[in-house]
């Protein structure tokens, strides 16, 4: 999510970022600006992971609005909460053409698929945020 209210699908190159990671972002649409989007719609699809990188927001502001989602009906059903995936994305690996796209691939891939890619992410990279409100932890 580019955006978290309201909230904005992924766009541009990110769509294509997620499936080179190993996923699918069945409400996105590559290589188009990013798009609102319902909040029904996100619950209907029902993510299995949810990767927030609001544009130009540190990991440490994003994991502040995250309390903006807690709030919207359905959050607490939704499997990716259920799951404990739900992360927050350094914005340049995801915002910047250039070599870090390579960078937020495979932070993608930890995130999407932990269980194939176990090496850490970098430090500062990513941040799992807990469906409860605890504070933020460091995504290894």
């Amino acid at each position: 999510m580019e955006w978290l209210d309201p909230p904005f699908t992924a766009g541009h190159w990110v769509p294509e970022m997620v499936e080179i990671a190993g996923g699918t972002d069945g409400l996105a649409t590559p290589y188009v600006s990013s798009e609102r989007i319902e909040w029904q719609n996100v619950v209907a699809y029902a993510p299995e992971a949810l990767v927030l990188i609001p544009c130009s927001l540190t990991l440490e502001r994003v994991a502040a609005e995250f309390e903006l989602l807690r709030v919207f009906p359905g959050w607490d059903s939704l499997p990716a909460v259920q799951a404990g995936r739900v992360f927050a994305g350094h914005t340049h690996l995801f915002s910047q053409s250039g070599m870090r796209i390579v960078d937020g691939i495979e932070a993608l891939a930890r995130m999407l698929r932990a269980e194939v890619f176990t090496e850490p992410i970098p430090p500062g990279l990513a941040l799992k945020i807990s469906a409860d409100g605890q504070r933020p932890e460091p995504y290894r």
